[in-house]
């Protein structure tokens, strides 16, 4: 679990440096976001949420252990 917990924890800090990386360039374009910068937040977004649905799966599977 330690592992599987430490790789998926890297896997969301670069999927956050990823996204912010989008955020930064559209407000430093002063531009609308291009559909391509929109459709890589939305695959980066649901990336976020299947790494963070299954660190919390650990983490419900770590205190079922423990208890």
């Amino acid at each position: 679990m330690n592992e599987e917990y430490g790789s998926l924890s890297d896997q969301l800090r670069s999927v956050i440096r990823q996204m912010q990386k989008i955020q930064k360039g559209i407000a430093g374009s002063q531009q609308p976001a291009s559909m391509h910068e929109l459709d890589q937040l939305v695959r980066l977004g649901q990336e976020y949420a299947g790494i963070t649905n299954r660190l919390a799966e650990l983490e419900r599977e770590t205190r079922r252990q423990d208890a």
